[in-house]
């Protein structure tokens, strides 16, 4: 991955990824998988679980009117595998 001014660029084995098949995706997907799991560590739980539920997940605001204090509105996220 390259990123900044004109450059940014997603490459797999220096194919950009926008000209990739979707079975190519679906392949890179299964090695990128198989992968993690050799990488990546208990630490790690919390940050995963976080990306792909809010990434993958479905989202609900919990209440209609934003908090009186700060502002925010609170949102449920919820990802069933």
């Amino acid at each position: 991955m390259v990123e900044g001014c004109m450059c940014d660029s997603l490459t797999i084995d220096g194919v950009e990824e926008i000209n990739l098949t979707d079975e190519q995706r679906q392949k890179y997907i299964e090695e990128i998988c198989e992968g993690l799991k050799k990488v990546i560590t208990p630490r790690d739980l919390n940050y995963l679980l976080q990306h792909i539920t809010y990434n993958y997940g479905k989202s609900e605001r919990l209440y209609d009117k934003p908090c009186s204090c700060c502002g925010d509105y609170v949102y449920s996220y919820k990802l069933k595998l």
